[in-house]
């Protein structure tokens, strides 16, 4: 079994439907939509059948995925941890199993619900465009005639679900059923569909978005992480607005760094400054390791241009496939005409963006959009570009 930490502390996360922003400027109710104590906890979504679970890099999917098969499994549940890219290889439901192997084998001789918890579409799709294909399929496969009592939770980046072909995977490859009444069943020989998909009504996929911490959570982290005047440490968050920050456990955890370092935050452009390099820093190795990391200068230079093209043309979205965008969203090619495809994906699918439905994605906050942009000015600047010049990409003409 892997090998799972105790909670630090009992911090009850939520999840909210993931949809359509409500304005062209999300930021603004970022901490409404995300934090108004409306969203459903674990206890809630633990009772649906096919979920997937979408958040920005480093906001706790993972961390959340491995808890809930540990807090299952203490309630003698049959629960699965399955980090998607094992399933890549021909060996890989093996390999991803690992010493669950004769729990699962006694799972399926039973009667009771199985849990899996499929963890990564993003790092299932790191080595080729079939990847995640055969990852799916190989899940399909282990679960033929228990899909009726299997219950799958799928976490993914929200770049990489707001790609159509893998909404689209999932929708085709994960497939449950429910039961019904055998006596309800027509007797057709001439049926040639699988016996899971016939023997009951299809599982409808729902996706819902991990919610950023709430004020209580966020104070408890905060003590876990040393601060010990806790009440003081928020106040600052407070007079600062940093709650878009204070939010996410990782952003927490390097401003509690600095708060007990130095008893402050520090200033508004240092604080942000430090969330922009903590945002960028890829946190995982399965990304450098698939040779599919950019450079920390490459994504600096990517998230500036894309924050210079949101704050000059005024629009806030990106569109996250190629193609031509609809009105009002950015196509990645125009403000940098030289990357690759797979690099767009990779700098979307750094913490510093957010989630955006229909094919798109936005900066994570105003504040780090437009610190970016004032980045990028002053770079053009410094290259010399007349200052008169650079004034006018700026203020427009009455």
């Amino acid at each position: 079994m892997f090998d799972v930490p105790a909670l630090p502390v009992e911090v009850n996360r939520t999840f909210s439907p993931f949809k359509e922003a409500g304005s062209d400027e999300p930021d603004v109710e970022f901490w409404f939509r995300h934090n108004d104590g409306h969203g459903i906890s674990w206890n809630d979504l633990i009772g649906k059948r096919l979920v997937v679970v979408v958040g920005e890099a480093g906001i706790g999917k993972t961390y959340e995925f491995r808890t809930q098969v540990r807090r299952l499994r203490s309630a003698n549940k049959a629960a699965f941890f399955i980090p998607l890219d094992l399933l890549v290889n021909p060996d890989g439901w093996a390999i991803a199993l690992g010493e669950d192997a004769s729990l699962f084998e006694r799972w399926k001789i039973r009667t009771d619900q199985g849990y899996f918890f499929l963890d990564a579409v993003d790092e299932a799709r790191l080595t080729g465009p079939t990847a995640l294909r055969r990852a799916l399929a190989c899940m399909k496969r282990v679960l033929v005639g228990q899909t009726e009592r299997a219950s799958l939770f799928v976490s993914s980046r929200v770049s990489d679900w707001n790609l159509s072909q893998v909404r689209n995977l999932i929708e085709q490859e994960l497939v449950l059923t429910v039961p019904v009444p055998t006596s309800n069943q027509a007797d057709d020989s001439t049926d040639t569909t699988p016996q899971d998909t016939a023997s009951g009504k299809t599982v409808p996929l729902v996706v819902y978005g991990l919610d950023g911490l709430s004020v209580d959570a966020a104070k408890q982290l905060a003590g876990h992480y040393g601060v010990q005047a806790v009440n003081e440490f928020w106040e600052a968050v407070e007079d600062g607005a940093y709650e878009f920050l204070a939010s996410r456990p990782l952003d927490l955890k390097w401003m509690a760094s600095r708060w007990n370092s130095a008893g402050k935050l520090g200033t508004f452009m240092e604080l942000l400054e430090d969330a922009v390099t903590n945002r960028l820093r890829e946190q995982n190795p399965g990304y450098v390791d698939a040779g599919v990391a950019l450079s920390p200068g490459q994504l600096r230079s990517g998230v500036e241009a894309l924050a210079a093209a949101s704050v000059l043309s005024g629009n806030a979205y990106f569109q996250a496939e190629t193609g031509v965008a609809p009105p009002g969203v950015i196509t990645l090619g125009d403000p940098l005409p030289d990357w690759k495809p797979h690099e767009y994906q990779r700098l979307l699918g750094s913490a510093i963006f957010d989630e955006a439905t229909y094919g798109r994605v936005q900066f994570h906050h105003r504040a780090l959009r437009e610190y970016l942009a004032a980045w990028w000015a002053k770079r053009r600047l410094d290259e010399g570009l007349p200052f008169g010049d650079a004034w006018a990409l700026f203020v427009g003409t009455p």
